[in-house]
């Protein structure tokens, strides 16, 4: 029977194999996506009309290389373009990087052949659907609340009743209902309100879910983060930066637990599941983001008009400790594993319980983590420059969810998702089919394309997912349900959730070394710092399947440290007019000190922080002699307590 299912699996991955080999010697040198989105920040002047001006198109035509079509604006504030002349998916992306290393763009995506978007969405994963997400006309409101005829109207439409209303971020209505509707009804009550003349956009509130998978549970050797083929490249980027303390890095994600190899890592989050049905811990948002667990029983998932109606049977995943543990896990304590970022504080934002999470909770997750004010939620005190997103829920990027993106952006995030475990195109899985998101496939120890891997032309960039060779090592708890405070260990894991976090670290990694980068430019910088993909017998990653190459720690803070300060970016906004003469200022006062985030002191250090190493049993601290190695090394550049927080001497420079 094992060897049937196994002959069964092996062939499966066989014809997949063949398909993919195929779809990749027809398409190497196709044409790109029909069309490219360029956002422009909203200051900059030429973002300000319905199209660019000849002068503006033609600086932009010179950064990317390649002559352009206008197509329009969309509802994002995206200026869409077609290639003028036929190009090949590598020039493209060459193309799009040129015009993210200028500095004057939010994102520069290519886009699918097919506009998938619409005044109506109603695809769902085939659970039954308890909210809806709509926008209205502003007459069709009082206040922040549906105007009781029209509530009544809507309801009459939706065939139940509003249960609890509640306004989004962004000014969007989420309609909680009484009762769950199933797929077919739920489609119906989207077609019959996206009549309404007052409604401007509708949809259910879709469900994204953890995009990781459990493996052997063994401990072992991080080779995704020092092996020359299919791991990051880590440790030479730690010589030139570890992180920052004051640049926070957000998991938004089933929340973390207390696990040891993240004490000290994790700051103040919040709870963003809105529903009891799919929290789990008795209420709905609140600022205790800690997980509790997201089981789901045979019971729940079989009970007919129930909320967990369909969804999958599992025991609780812990995925958000894991992922935290990937991009933080403590190093240098003697035990345990390392994460790619030491020192940026983690923080806790949790938007996925029961059944994965909501659009609407995680669109609010991300305005809140970038530090956006949203409606009945304290201030977030630690905004964070780098979210990860390890999620994939099915069906296209919702405008609601894109405009709570593209608000990120402009705050300055750089925003990376899981490209999904579906092993098909990702822009059938949101959020990496969102414009201006760093997608990321994952890949094997030995550089293939993993199996479960979502690919395809969004994709950004790739990193170690786990597969052919090995699975990757994380934190885990015992707990089946609740948390078990005694069962806190590790364990090894697949799955694009374990990819992105990889990314979100380098990430980090390079804003720690130069901060005022913008999300356009680091994923310039790590795209065109990406190892190639190594020939392999199966599974073989193309830059048109799996982004431009796996992601090199070392490299990207290498081209950074070689960066002159005073690099001219091309393409510059046109000057302002000039200004009035300001008034005489007031004598000044000092500025207060600022208040350092609620963690542990860094020690200050004589010598660059040793780095971790596998040995048999576990990761430990560089053998003496290592640490003397490099003791000498620091007294040739300098020593490391001249540096500003979060850069060693050779990034001062």
């Amino acid at each position: 029977m094992v060897e049937r299912i196994n002959r069964r699996e092996r062939n499966k991955r066989q014809a997949m194999a063949l398909v993919l080999a195929l779809a990749a010697a027809t398409t190497a040198s196709a044409a790109p996506p029909v069309a490219i989105a360029i956002r422009f920040h909203d200051d900059n002047p030429l973002a300000q009309g319905a199209a660019l001006s000849a002068s503006a198109q033609a600086e932009l035509e010179r950064a990317a290389g390649f002559p352009l079509v206008s197509q329009g604006r969309d509802g994002d504030g995206a200026f869409r373009f077609a290639f003028a002349l036929p190009v090949d998916a590598a020039s493209a992306r060459a193309a799009l990087n040129r015009v993210r290393a200028t500095g004057a763009v939010l994102y520069a995506d290519a886009l699918p052949a097919a506009d998938t978007r619409a005044k109506a969405a109603a695809t769902g994963d085939g659970v039954p659907v308890t909210a809806l997400i709509v926008v209205t006309r502003p007459q069709a409101k009082r206040g922040d609340v549906l105007a009781t005829p029209a509530r009544a109207r809507l309801e009459a439409k939706i065939g139940t009743t509003i249960a609890r209303q509640r306004l989004l971020a962004g000014g969007a209505q989420h309609l909680e209902l009484d009762r769950p509707l199933s797929p077919a009804d739920a489609r119906s009550a989207v077609e019959k309100l996206a009549s309404d003349p007052d409604v401007l956009h509708v949809e259910v509130d879709r469900r994204a879910h953890a995009t990781a998978t459990p493996s052997d549970p063994m401990f072992g050797q991080q080779w995704n983060l020092i092996d020359g083929l299919g791991g990051i490249n880590a440790p030479a980027a730690w010589d030139i930066a570890t992180g920052n303390s004051a640049q926070p890095v957000a998991i938004i994600d089933t929340g973390m637990l207390p696990h040891p190899d993240l004490a000290g890592r994790v700051v103040a989050g919040y709870d963003f599941i809105s529903d009891v049905r799919f929290s789990n811990d008795g209420d709905g948002r609140d600022a205790d983001p800690a997980d509790p667990g997201d089981w789901v029983t045979s019971e729940e998932s079989t009970t007919p008009g129930g909320a967990l109606q369909a969804c999958p049977v599992s025991n609780s995943t812990w995925h958000g400790t894991m992922v935290g543990g990937t991009l933080g896990a403590v190093a240098n304590n003697g035990s345990g594993m390392s994460g790619v970022n030491w020192t940026s504080p983690l923080v806790n934002v949790r938007v996925m319980g029961k059944c994965g999470g909501a659009l609407s909770d995680v669109a609010d997750g991300i305005r809140w983590a970038a530090g956006i004010a949203v409606p009945g939620v304290p201030a977030n005190r630690y905004p964070a420059r780098v979210l990860n997103l390890s999620m994939a829920g099915p069906g296209a990027c919702s405008p609601i969810l894109q405009a709570a993106i593209t608000e990120a952006l402009t705050q300055g995030a750089v925003i990376v998702a899981a490209a999904g475990n579906g092993n098909d195109d990702v822009d059938n899985h949101w959020p990496a089919n969102c414009n201006g998101v760093i997608a990321v496939a994952a890949t094997s120890k030995n550089g293939s394309r993993a199996f479960y891997s979502s690919y395809g032309a969004r994709i950004a960039l790739s990193a170690p997912g786990g597969g052919i060779g090995g699975s990757i090592p994380t934190l885990r708890n015992t707990g089946t349900t609740s948390p078990d405070p005694n069962g806190y260990g590790y364990g090894q894991q697949l799955g694009s959730s374990l990819a992105a976090p990889h990314v979100a670290g380098v990430l980090s990694l390079a804003l720690a070394f130069e901060a005022d980068l913008g999300a356009a430019e680091l994923r310039a910088v790590i795209e065109s710092t990406a190892r190639p993909f190594p020939t392999v017998s199966s599974e073989q990653c193309t830059t048109s399947m799996c982004g431009a190459g796996i992601v090199d720690a070392a490299s990207a803070l290498a081209a950074l440290s070689a960066r002159s300060p005073t690099d001219a970016r091309p393409m510059p906004a046109p000057a302002p007019s000039p200004a009035p003469q300001p008034a005489p200022a007031p004598p000044a006062t000092p500025a207060p000190e600022p208040v350092p985030l609620p963690i542990s002191p860094e020690p200050v250090a004589t010598t660059p922080p040793a780095f971790p190493v596998p040995v048999a049993g576990g990761w430990h601290a560089k053998r003496p002699e290592e640490i003397e190695r490099l003791r000498k090394h620091a007294g040739a550049i300098g020593e490391a307590t001249d540096a500003p927080a979060g850069r060693t001497p050779m990034s001062a420079r």
